[in-house]
């Protein structure tokens, strides 16, 4: 059974017959949302390097942002037409209460870990009770698996762990400050940590996939489906040029742009250059089949289960706008 059938039979309706219709004219403008936290941020400055609007025939208006719950604010406020990092329990609840918001495409593998400080003295998920861990978030994606991977410990995240949340590029610092036992990062901030002495705790992504099988993705590209609707061919082609992006990054690993990011984000030796490169470039998806489709769904459930969404609202997922193989 195609997956578009197993998530429509679960109340997620792919709109499949969006409507068509070649682009002419001037190129369409697109608002997209800025902002260089984590390893999201670096499509767009290829993007730019390669000049793929024009090619496209789009207009990008990016506007900036410092953190990614700016962002996600924006997104949800509709200030922005596009969200190149949108997590799933958030597009969830923006898509229940504000009734807008379509996942296009899935943007990365989640490459989520909790890393511990090395005199922690915390080598599993057991001995985080009573310590201090550092998130990002409570709506953030990655906290559907932590908190069923502790109940599964016996642990109450909630009330059996002090949980601190912090911006993500702070807590790696916390953590050599010691105001952190362990953190739960995705990257590029993990690596970094790791590569500083840091102690791997558990990956949520190895994890994931020993269990099902499946990969682990909760983080798309999400559009304004107002937007998608008036404008579908600048949707397909917004991706065609992410897509575009994301291959070029992938077959040239030591692009000037590459490594500039890698640097911005404290990776400034060769040998940190090339284990950022070895990490984060396989992680960008260029497909959306139907593995991706049933993890996702299977993954909004555990969020359900866990009571971090209050629904799985329809139409919160399309494969309209990019073939699914």
């Amino acid at each position: 059974m195609r997956a578009s059938r197993i998530l429509m039979g679960l109340g997620l309706v792919l709109a499949l017959a969006w409507p068509g219709g070649a682009q002419a004219g001037e190129p369409v403008e697109i608002i997209v949302a800025e902002h260089t936290v984590g390893t999201a941020g670096l499509p767009p400055p290829m993007i730019k390097a390669l000049d793929l609007p024009a090619k496209y025939g789009l207009k990008l208006r990016y506007v900036p942002f410092t953190g990614a719950m700016e962002v996600d604010t924006a997104y949800a406020l509709g200030k922005v037409t596009v969200h190149n990092s949108m997590n799933i329990i958030m597009g969830a609840n923006v898509r229940q209460s504000r009734g807008f918001g379509v996942f296009v495409f899935p943007l990365q593998r989640a490459h989520n870990r909790i890393i511990a400080r090395a005199d922690a003295g915390i080598t599993s998920l057991a001995d985080l009770r009573g310590r201090r861990l550092g998130i990002f978030s409570w709506s953030a994606g990655e906290i559907p698996l932590a908190h069923e991977l502790l109940r599964e410990k016996g642990i109450d995240m909630r009330k059996d762990v002090e949980v601190k949340i912090s911006p993500p590029p702070v807590l790696p610092a916390m953590l050599q400050k010691q105001q952190l036992d362990a953190a739960l990062m995705f990257e590029p901030f993990g690596l970094r940590t790791l590569l500083a002495g840091g102690r791997l705790v558990v990956d949520l992504q190895q994890e994931w996939q020993r269990r099902t099988g499946q990969p682990l993705v909760f983080i798309f590209i999400a559009f304004d489906d107002r937007f998608a609707r008036e404008q579908p061919q600048a949707v397909r082609s917004y991706l065609q040029m992410h897509l575009e992006a994301v291959r070029t990054m992938q077959g040239n690993p030591e692009h000037p742009v590459i490594r500039q990011f890698a640097e911005e984000m404290g990776f400034k030796t060769e040998a940190a250059q090339r284990a950022f490169r070895e990490r984060i470039l396989g992680l960008f998806l260029t497909e959306w089949n139907e593995n991706i489709l049933k993890a996702t769904q299977d993954y909004l459930q555990l969020a359900l289960r866990a009571g971090l969404i209050k629904a799985i609202p329809d139409g919160l997922m399309s494969t309209a706008f990019v073939e699914a193989r």
